[in-house]
């Protein structure tokens, strides 16, 4: 029988793409978000601590990403 470990090395990196995938859309629907905006605008100046943005420009809320609102 084969080795467990390669499938797992498998997954870690499919998870890895979701994620990527996943920062990719969160970070196009904060593009539409004129609160969102708004709040990147901020952050670039520097005037909030709590909120920061990532390299990839993912706005970020005490560590979490904030998601906008989608398709209520």
């Amino acid at each position: 029988m084969g080795s467990v470990e390669p499938m797992e090395e498998e997954i870690k990196e499919l998870a890895k793409d979701v994620y990527r995938l996943a920062r990719l859309e969160v970070n196009e629907k904060q593009g539409s978000d004129p609160i969102l905006l708004q709040l990147k605008g901020v952050v670039h100046q520097q005037r909030v601590d709590v909120l920061s943005r990532g390299e990839d420009g993912v706005l970020h809320y005490q560590g979490r990403l904030c998601v906008s609102k989608v398709g209520e």
